[in-house]
């Protein structure tokens, strides 16, 4: 016997992309999401394309990928994860992961788990704590600029965190 709770978590993270043809369209129409809340979405792709099934795979991939990218884990550790999909360029996402790996520093020694916790109040008081903090290095202190770069960064997380009902 499966208990009711586990199976509600498990159904909740499971990723289905319908395709389907509407009476009188010309394209293929695609339904995803909950099923409280299914999304009806014209794929743009004609029926009668010769590489319709080739397109039509691809779209879905794309649109699954999408799904579980949103909907996978708890507290921080999609952040590297997100970057990964966002930031193609190596050197890019790179500098993001240097910057993201200060953030999270600073996360952990304000013990704030996850996005939620994280009130505006905290994260104008990085700006204070990482500009006093020295580097390893070089010995000098962040300036500011980095400090405001890494809080811009840290908002794209946010809005990310949003988008994925953190």
């Amino acid at each position: 016997m499966v208990d009711s709770g586990i199976a509600f978590i498990t159904l909740s993270y499971t990723v289905a992309v319908c395709a389907y043809i509407r009476k009188g369209s010309p394209y293929f129409w695609l339904k995803y999401g909950a099923q409280d809340e299914p999304v009806y979405k014209s794929s743009k792709i004609r029926i009668n394309d010769p590489d319709a099934d080739y397109k039509l795979a691809k779209k879905i991939n794309k649109i699954e990928a999408r799904m579980l990218l949103r909907n996978g884990g708890e507290g921080w550790g999609w952040v590297p994860m997100f970057f990964k999909a966002v930031y193609t360029n190596a050197d890019t996402f790179r500098m993001h992961m240097n910057a993201w790996n200060h953030v999270f520093a600073y996360l952990r020694h304000r013990q704030v788990d996850r996005p939620e916790l994280l009130t505006r109040p905290q994260v104008f008081e990085y700006l204070e704590w990482r500009t006093s903090r020295q580097k390893e290095k070089s010995k000098r202190f962040p300036r500011r600029n980095t400090a405001l770069w890494e809080m811009r960064m840290l908002g794209r997380i946010m809005d990310e965190a949003v988008l994925r009902d953190m």
